[in-house]
């Protein structure tokens, strides 16, 4: 090796380069399909695999192009050693791709000592791999054979690494838990970016926007004063299954990851045997820790590859040239996903959760195009709605299948971030109704004011479940069988274009603050009886209401604070969030 030129030493590394990143991402695709719980598929497996290990081949090749220079003209060190050198620091770069982002999670959670671990777990890498690597090229230095061709371990590495995979996809192709017999199933259908006026409304020619939605009221419930406390939809949506508000959580944009040991409902039902399954289409709720208490988890977005978009080397690659896929899949192919996992369980129980999206793809600005644009995406979305209903009700178990379809505010904004226009109610007020049998003389209309957080209580209160104590939200079937019937006010908030916007809503006002730096710079009060367009300030005619309501919202402010002082999750899922428009 000695007397090799610099093109021979470069084309020798590069080359065996490429064989190590392919065996490096045979290991990543056993790991992610070991790690998944998504339906990945036969096709999905084989292509993951075309994709993860040609990428990483690829990254190693490039890293170890880079350091070429190492191979120093007139340098006394054994070229063997360089060589060593340079394949190491090549597949070490790919390691440090994967663990950086856990090393970022950890520190950013305070634990600093995993953080340090992580990345002493690299260098640790790099040292052993070296001394292996340069053990082995001293004895091909000195002529002895290779033990394995790099054609054959790249073959072999692939082969067992997509049989393996295979073979985890096909043991868990089936239905899952078997659940307890009898119990209840519950199945949660979450819409992003439906106004709550045009549920029931009609177009200018006197047809229903939402004629399903309109025919589930009539055996159902429709809660008329529903409030998300976040105008964020993945905040919206931790709210949903936690039955915590999101301050509490510290999950305030879609850039936050929801942290463990946060108590959901679905973890509860997953552990009393039901089987749990999520079907997400939007990249920001199906990546950041929401789906932790599923058992099964659909949320691919490319199905000809749907492992290897997440993270290590083929997300950063997609993230580094702005072009990490589709955010979100098609509600029909959501719908379609979830259909094939509910009809194969048959009258086992089961919790399951569609997300649909299309009505928060409709583009700004507000305008009669958007009206009109919106109001054709919301009748799709009735149809899709549609297809679950039917296929719950074709179910032996649907007499005992509690229906609950809850609107989320959407990214976009539709009225503005000034002048309170990011908490006017066009943004808070959501649609929410729910089928629950048994409670055959349940109200068709509940007019007190309800939260989205109130909605895990009562899923854990249908099945019989405790509740975490730390669950903030109120059970719902008060108000459906006349133990309750008082409103329930709420803490609301949303991200400003500078800092914060924190508000207080009970059913006839409103008081809004504007946070920058942990100071108020605006507030106001609008009287939503009298004013429902909230365009008029009444702050300086209610003093002592202002009082109040300051008062109330000095702790939501401080627990605001502390919760857009840390950063969780990760760099690599801010950066890919950023770069693909989330705030």
């Amino acid at each position: 090796m000695d007397t090799w030129s610099r093109g021979e030493r470069s084309a020798y590394a590069v080359t065996r380069a490429l064989g190590l990143g392919a065996v490096f991402g045979s290991v990543e695709l056993v790991l992610r399909v070991l790690a998944s719980s998504g339906s990945v598929g036969l096709a999905g497996v084989v292509g993951s695999a075309c994709v993860l290990i040609g990428v990483n081949a690829l990254a190693a090749a490039v890293v170890a192009l880079l350091l070429v220079p190492l191979h120093r003209a007139g340098s006394t060190t054994p070229a063997y050693r360089t060589l060593a050198l340079q394949l190491s620091l090549a597949l070490t770069v790919l390691v440090a791709v994967q663990v950086g982002p856990m090393a970022d999670t950890a520190w950013a959670h305070g634990r600093r000592a995993v953080a340090l671990a992580l990345v002493g777990m690299v260098f640790g890498f790099l040292g052993a791999l070296y001394v292996n690597v340069r053990y082995w090229l001293a004895r091909i230095d000195q002529g002895h054979p290779a033990p394995v061709g790099m054609a054959a371990l790249v073959g072999l590495a692939g082969a067992a690494a997509t049989a393996i995979a295979l073979v985890v996809v096909i043991a868990r192709s089936g239905p899952g838990p078997a659940g307890l017999e009898g119990d209840p199933s519950v199945v949660v259908i979450t819409v992003e970016g439906v106004p709550d006026g045009l549920v029931g409304a009609t177009d200018p020619v006197g047809r229903a926007v939402t004629p399903r939605l309109d025919a589930l009221l009539g055996d159902g419930t429709r809660f008329s004063a529903a409030v998300s406390p976040s105008t964020d939809p993945l905040a919206a949506h931790v709210a949903l299954f936690t039955g915590v508000h999101p301050l509490r959580v510290g999950v305030l944009t879609a850039q936050d990851t929801v942290p463990r040991g946060i108590p959901d409902a679905v973890s509860a039902y997953r552990a009393e045997g039901w089987a749990t399954a999520a079907f997400p289409s939007t990249l920001a709720v199906a990546d950041a820790g929401l789906l932790r208490g599923f058992s099964h988890r659909d949320d691919a977005r490319v199905s000809w590859a749907p492992l290897a978009d997440r993270a290590g080397v083929v997300g950063a690659v997609l993230a580094a040239t702005g072009s990490a896929g589709p955010t979100w899949r098609a509600d029909a192919a959501t719908v379609a996903s979830w259909r094939r996992w509910f009809e194969a369980r048959g009258a086992r129980p089961s919790l399951s959760w569609v997300h649909l999206a299309g009505p928060a793809r409709v583009p700004d600005p507000p305008g009669p195009a958007r009206a009109l644009a919106l109001r054709t995406a919301v009748s799709d979305v009735d149809l899709h709605l549609g297809q679950v209903l039917d296929t719950v009700r074709a179910q032996p178990h649907a007499d005992r299948t509690l229906i609950v379809v809850a609107g989320v505010p959407s990214v976009l904004p539709d009225a503005g971030d000034t002048a309170y226009g990011a908490l006017s109610d066009a943004r808070v007020r959501v649609p929410l109704m729910v089928w629950m049998p048994g409670l055959e003389d349940a109200p068709r209309g509940v007019a007190p004011q309800v939260r989205l957080h109130d909605l895990a209580p009562t899923l854990l209160a249908w099945a019989s479940l405790p509740r975490d104590d730390r669950m903030e939200g109120l059970d719902l079937t008060g108000f459906l069988d006349g133990r309750r019937s008082q409103d329930a006010f709420t803490t609301i908030v949303a991200k400003a274009a500078e800092g914060w916007w924190v508000g207080l809503r009970q059913p006839t006002v409103k008081f809004t603050q504007h946070v920058v730096d942990g100071e108020v710079v605006d507030e106001a009060l609008f009287d939503l009886e009298g004013d429902p367009a909230e365009a008029h300030d009444i702050a300086g005619e209610q003093e002592a209401l202002v009082t109040k309501a300051r008062g109330v919202l000095g702790p939501e402010r401080r627990a605001l604070e502390a919760a857009a002082d840390r950063v969780p999750g990760d760099g690599f899922r801010r950066a890919r969030l950023a770069a693909l428009g989330y705030r």
